[in-house]
């Protein structure tokens, strides 16, 4: 944290506040496009002066969050965690059909007993059915293994990082004071804010989740429009159609051609023909632009007037051909005879 300390007074460490805006604001233009392709931000901060503030941010965007334990395999074995969310699912289930009512006394406090427990474990994440885009940790130092996790699955990593941490375990730095409420609570407001303008942004672009596109099949009625293919965003897993520049300009060839207007100089075949050369050159007679030239002027300065015509300026390869060069040449000489 050498870069992040801005001065020492009696064995304190000063933070710069300016490498803390800067990190801030880095952090929220991260989350906010995250938050735009859909996926969620899982919070971590389990300290317990902080506990009540994550939780309430954490409501308001409705995102993910642990804050009394961090469980082993969160990340890393995904899997696990959805069936003991099923299972507590299952025991709630069984409890609101009263099935507690018919055991025995010491079987319905073990059962209540279990439920507390796995519900005090799974309570904020219970909801995260997918991994999540981003992990936002308050103190990495103290979550160690969440942030090795993240690290594993890929998932990119937002910290706030005291001067007793280690900054290169994230990949977004906001320097602050991870133990003061105060702090943490502004910090938390900002980012949980370009949280929610993220999630605005997803519901403009209507971001279908792979399910739905399926279903749908938005998705397969995109590709087909745009003549692109979709594209993972992020490490997202939302997709997004997006045509390439090679895509693109095939479509715009193929259009060209169905209606007759590619260049000479866009098809290699017509630089080779020099028949396709001459074509424009034809069409294009210096006659009907001649004649007024003749009546003004004699016949000797008509040559350069020849040789400024747009059509030889459009085709170089008609002034190293003697054809073509021939071809305009005879017919201003009857003009300037009958004139």
């Amino acid at each position: 944290m050498k870069g992040y300390i801005s001065a020492r007074r009696h064995d304190l460490h000063l933070i710069d506040l300016r490498q803390t805006v800067r990190g801030l604001l880095r952090a929220e233009h991260f989350l906010r496009e995250v938050a735009a392709t859909g996926a969620r931000v899982l919070i971590v901060a389990t300290k317990k002066q902080l506990r009540q503030v994550v939780m309430n941010e954490a409501d308001r965007c409705n995102s993910p969050r642990v804050v009394d334990r961090w469980l082993g395999g969160t990340l890393t074995n995904h899997g696990v965690i959805l069936k003991r969310v099923a299972y507590l699912e299952d025991l709630e289930s069984r409890e609101a059909l009263g099935e507690v009512d018919r055991m025995s006394k010491g079987a319905a406090a073990r059962f209540r007993r279990q439920k507390e427990r796995i519900l005090h474990n799974l309570a904020g994440i219970r909801g995260m059915d997918t991994m999540p885009g981003a992990l936002l940790v308050i103190d990495p130092t103290r979550h160690e293994g969440a942030v090795r996790e993240a690290r594993i699955m890929g998932i990119p990593v937002v910290g706030v990082v005291d001067t007793d941490g280690d900054p290169s375990f994230v990949d977004i730095v906001i320097p602050a004071n991870d133990d003061s409420v105060k702090a943490i609570s502004l910090v938390m407001k900002r980012l949980v804010d370009a949280i929610v303008e993220g999630r605005e942004i997803s519901k403009e672009r209507a971001v279908l989740s792979p399910e739905a596109a399926e279903e749908a099949g938005a998705g397969v009625a995109a590709t087909a429009a745009s003549g692109g293919k979709p594209k993972l965003r992020g490490g997202s897993r939302r997709p997004t159609v997006e045509g390439g520049r090679e895509t693109a300009a095939v479509a715009d060839l193929v259009a060209a051609a169905a209606t007759g207007t590619i260049a000479a100089e866009e098809t290699p075949a017509a630089e080779e023909s020099p028949a396709a050369e001459e074509s424009p050159a034809v069409e294009e007679s210096p006659a009907a632009e001649e004649t007024p030239a003749a009546e003004e002027t004699p016949a000797a300065e008509e040559s350069p007037a020849v040789e400024e015509s747009p059509a030889a300026e459009e085709s170089p390869a008609s002034e190293e051909t003697p054809a073509a060069e021939e071809a305009p040449a005879s017919e201003p000489e009857p003009a300037a005879d009958d004139a």
